[in-house]
């Protein structure tokens, strides 16, 4: 029973913008504060140069891995054409070799696959960081905005099924992180 009640208390304090006594309840929309204000923008290309580069690192060690794997499967067809032709010793020497050819570039696959798991962890762990750089100043300045306005509870947008736009406080907090 006093769930119902406490739930239904909640529900009604979301719909109406207020706790008791007046006290005012507004939304911020992070993620549109992340994309449309100056700083915001700034931390993301950011993210997508760091991610260009590391990328390009990547693809460029992928390019020569799939190099070494052409020559050796067009080694493999030349083999296989002049089997006829060859001694059976040869022959099985030359596949031998190729064998250990191919063992050594699945080697270097693996290792590259490695690499390129490390180099999105460390992707994710400098974005993080970056990120929540953003996100403690995007919080000072909400709180400011709050403390300055008489709000009493800011939510992100995220966590709200239903906002009407009458509490949306994000265009203001977007000219507040810009310092407009």
């Amino acid at each position: 029973m006093k769930r119902a009640a406490g739930t239904i208390l909640f529900a009604v304090f979301l719909l109406t913008g207020r706790l008791a006594f007046g006290q005012a309840i507004v939304v911020v929309d992070s993620e549109r504060v992340h994309k449309k204000s100056r700083e915001g923008r700034k931390v993301l290309k950011k993210i997508d140069r760091i991610k260009a580069a590391k990328q390009r690192v990547i693809d460029r060690k992928k390019k020569a891995l799939k190099a070494e794997y052409d020559g050796i499967m067009k080694a493999a067809k030349q083999l296989a054409a002049s089997k006829a032709l060859l001694k059976a010793s040869i022959y099985k020497q030359k596949q031998d070799k190729l064998q250990q050819r191919y063992m050594q570039w699945g080697g270097k696959m693996q290792q590259w696959q490695y690499y390129a798991m490390q180099q999105q962890q460390r992707l994710s762990a400098k974005a993080s960081k970056l990120l929540a750089v953003f996100r403690t100043k995007l919080q000072a300045k909400i709180e400011a905005l709050a403390q300055l306005k008489g709000y009493t509870l800011v939510v992100d947008k995220s966590a709200v099924w239903y906002a009407k736009n009458t509490i949306d406080i994000t265009d203001q907090v977007i000219k507040l992180i810009d310092g407009r």
